[in-house]
């Protein structure tokens, strides 16, 4: 059996409000969920959540530190496990790079609370 590796980046602003994307998918009215995505083989944790968020956002991040780990099953028996790491951006303004999807999903940018993010109490915070 597979796990799907998922790695995403905590980044806070000036307020301590999380940047989170509100996707319009899985969920009536959507999901709020921090940039990342799915690690690649070969890659490294860090190397995935750089990537992504320069792919979901265009800009670039410094990743600092392991913030949280959870793991998920979404009922196919095969768990995902989700790491996170506090990150900041060092180039670029945060825009959603992926606002035209051929799926016709809807994404969108959003400072908050963390405690507004998907699946945040199944997370065990560092």
């Amino acid at each position: 059996m597979k796990n799907t590796v998922v790695v995403s980046a905590i980044i806070k602003n000036e307020k301590g409000e999380a940047l989170l994307i509100h996707y319009d998918k899985e969920k009536e009215g959507g999901v709020l969920i921090p940039p990342g995505g799915k690690m690649e083989l070969g890659e490294s944790a860090r190397e995935t959540v750089t990537r992504e968020c320069k792919e979901e956002l265009g800009v670039e991040i410094e990743v600092k530190d392991l913030v949280g780990i959870s793991e998920l099953d979404y009922g196919d028996g095969k768990p995902w496990i989700f790491l996170f790491y506090s990150a900041e951006i060092i180039n670029g303004t945060p825009q959603p790079m992926e606002a035209n999807r051929v799926d016709g999903k809807g994404f969108d940018i959003v400072y908050t609370e963390i405690e507004n993010m998907n699946h945040f109490k199944n997370i065990r915070w560092i």
